[in-house]
């Protein structure tokens, strides 16, 4: 996120940083739900969503070494409900 999202909504870069994460660590939500979300907050496709972002991110972190430690399954369970109910935050 920040200098290296390519344009993209430093935010929004975020979200899709912790669905990617949350995809590689096995946590279950309805990504359906969060997809449909991400469309009515930040408009584009659900495609663009998918492969440009969330895709991407689940691949980035399927080749980290222990990438889903407590810590970061703990973070991912707490915002994942968030994202569901169309809960972005504004970090950025």
């Amino acid at each position: 996120t920040g200098v290296d999202s390519a344009t993209w909504d430093p935010n929004l870069q975020f979200a899709w940083s912790r669905i990617g994460a949350a995809k590689t660590c096995g946590i279950p939500f309805s990504e359906d739900k969060v997809i449909q979300q991400l469309v009515s907050h930040y408009g584009l496709s659900e495609g663009n969503h998918k492969i440009i972002g969330i895709l991407f991110h689940t691949n980035h972190t399927k080749i980290a070494p222990n990438f889903c430690t407590v810590e970061r399954v703990n973070e991912l369970k707490a915002v994942l409900p968030n994202f569901e109910s169309g809960q972005f935050p504004k970090k950025y």
